[in-house]
């Protein structure tokens, strides 16, 4: 190549960085918009989300006088015409006591209801409050069939102590669904959202729940599993992995299953 055509080229490559679309930083007025939309977010889901109070199973040899009671999120969900508070397992089966705490401070005493089937299996069970929740608004699932993997979700909550005046700020958090969980856990989405947010709902923007985070994946800072309305409270029945003998369970810990063919 000449040195004049090699020029040409050089003019050409130029041109055409100069001429490509860049992507513009948000305005002041972008950014406004989407503080305003986040807040009108959080202010109209924030009262779907609750704070468990628990206490845990004793552990053998423990004074009961010097447990300490645990916190973890819990989201009230209407699905089909059901009202259910729903928290992960693995950090409220067996609890021996249970409060919700509402998003204006009022406290309702609940019960856990062991879930049905193999606990070591199901991400959420459910509380079952021992009086009405009054304020509260619960959301919604999404629709069956919406996509999942790869969206933009957002999730809501509130500070565990009250500010002067008895106010909470409901903050929204910001949160992707990733690609399904490999076998045996596909029925789960990876979800990336820092920090433990074990019992978040993540949400679409219409505030339709997609998934409710149960665990963070071990080792990693913004990764959790995040299950979907029909593996949230039951196993859902497998295709074409019936013939698989070794499956990992929901909490790490490897299975034999017997009745698998």
């Amino acid at each position: 190549m000449t040195r004049l055509a090699s020029l040409n080229v050089a003019i050409l490559a130029l041109s055409l960085v100069a001429t490509s679309p860049a992507k513009a930083a948000p305005t002041p007025k972008q950014l406004l918009l989407d503080a305003s939309a986040r807040a009108a977010f959080a202010a109209n889901h924030v009262k779907a989300m609750v704070l468990v109070h628990y206490h845990p199973p004793l552990a053998p040899g423990q004074d009961p006088k010097y447990r300490t009671p645990l916190q973890v999120r819990g989201v009230v969900v209407q699905d089909k015409g059901q009202i259910r508070v729903l928290a992960p397992t693995a950090h409220v089966l067996g609890a021996t006591w249970v409060e919700l705490e509402l998003f204006d401070g009022k406290r309702v005493a609940a019960t856990a209801v062991p879930p049905e089937g193999d606990a070591k299996e199901i991400p959420l069970m459910r509380l079952s409050p021992k009086a009405p929740l009054s304020g509260v608004k619960p959301v919604t699932w999404v629709a069956k069939d919406a996509p999942i993997k790869e969206r933009q979700l957002w999730g809501v909550e509130f500070s565990a102590t009250l500010m002067p005046g008895g106010t909470r700020v409901p903050v929204v958090i910001n949160a992707v669904a990733g690609k399904p969980v490999e076998f045996p856990l596909e029925r789960f989405f990876y979800a990336g959202i820092g920090g433990i947010v074990d019992g978040m709902a993540l949400m679409t923007q219409e505030g339709r729940v997609a998934c409710v985070v149960f665990r963070r994946v071990p080792g990693t800072r913004n990764m959790s599993l995040c299950t979907p309305r029909q593996a949230a409270l039951k196993v859902p029945p497998r295709k074409g992995a019936k013939a698989e003998k070794l499956k990992l369970n929901t909490f790490g810990r490897k299975t034999l299953d017997d009745d698998a063919k």
